[in-house]
């Protein structure tokens, strides 16, 4: 490998924070790995500051002119809970990103160090999916600087010249950051913890028994009172777990439809998820569907966001398809 390609899962999850989606965020990483070899390698930061200062050039030219990602809970009223013929509304969405590709290779943990000094959000809160809608609604330059010094723990300097700007611009581009996040960023909800080691494979097979047998009042019981359902692109969103049950029981956990799915742990933007799967009913076949990232509290569901991009099943180490089960 080399000494370039090494930072290929860094500059991966620094695309990711900048664009709010995971597809984008490969297409630019190729991007800055071919710029990177075409022109000068790492260099002394560090190690990795001529790469960065590629990457905030790829990531700012990309974003220019495109709306903002988000999700529909932040974005749109609340959806009648037991419509099916919704007409598509058009925004940018954001994407789940799997914890397996972060650059630790490990376990997203609460006091992961910073990767050069020192970092102003923990590991976990940095990857949320939440911290990065707000992340979205910031200027991409402010964006960037704020990526550098307060999630990466790089010093003013170092910004400064991944930036090709001033030590003077870049605390003020900093400042002017700080201030939007302090504005936009919903801190208690990308502040959110999931089920501990110890409880979360017994949290995993009580949801997946739910979905697999399709019963409603199994998943009940594991829903809080004010659980969210976001369904992405869809653009639904439903509040409650009333209006939640509602619309499963008439849509995807209806009456007969049990074996209609499996569902396949994982992890991402730092909590439980699932790779789900959809049979067909004239192959029988079990054929990618979407990623579930559920949101707790204590050991109580309290936020699904289904994101319907089968698309982005390699990235979670998910076949396209399964075979019925025996």
């Amino acid at each position: 490998m080399s000494r370039i390609e090494e930072y290929r899962d860094e500059l991966r999850l620094f695309a990711y924070r900048m664009s709010g989606s995971l597809l984008e965020a490969d297409r630019l990483t190729e991007d800055i790995l071919r710029r990177a070899r075409q022109g000068p390698g790492p260099g002394a930061a560090g190690g990795a500051w001529p790469l960065y200062r590629m990457a905030v050039e790829a990531c700012v030219e990309s974003l220019v002119e495109k709306a903002p990602r988000t999700l529909p809970a932040l974005a749109l009223q609340p959806s009648d809970p037991v419509a099916l013929n919704r007409e598509p509304v058009h925004f940018g969405w954001l994407e789940p990103f799997p914890d397996d590709l972060y650059p630790d290779n490990g376990a997203i943990v609460e006091d992961a160090p910073g990767f050069l000094t020192e970092s102003l959000f923990s590991t976990r809160e940095s990857i949320s999916l939440y911290f990065i809608e707000a992340l979205q609604r910031i200027e991409p330059v402010r964006r960037a600087a704020l990526l550098l010094s307060d999630v990466l723990g790089w010093d003013v300097v170092e910004v400064a010249a991944a930036m090709v700007t001033s030590p003077a611009k870049t605390i003020g581009l900093l400042e002017d950051a700080r201030g939007d996040m302090d504005g936009f960023y919903l801190r208690d909800l990308g502040r959110r913890e999931p089920p501990s080691d110890e409880s979360a494979t017994a949290v995993f097979m009580r949801y997946l028994y739910s979905w697999e047998t399709t019963s409603v009042g199994s998943l009940a019981g594991q829903l809080s009172g004010g659980v969210t359902l976001q369904v992405v692109p869809g653009a639904a969103w439903y509040g409650g777990r009333d209006a939640v049950l509602a619309h499963l029981e008439v849509d995807r956990l209806s009456e007969g439809a049990e074996g209609r799915w499996r569902l396949l742990p994982r992890r991402a933007n730092g909590q439980l998820a699932f790779g789900v799967y959809r049979r067909d009913v004239t192959t029988g076949l079990y054929i990618a569907h979407s990623i579930q990232v559920l949101h707790f509290e204590s050991d109580l569901v309290s936020e699904i966001i289904s994101f319907e991009y089968p698309s982005l099943f390699p990235f979670f180490d998910l076949l396209p398809q399964l075979s019925p089960q025996g």
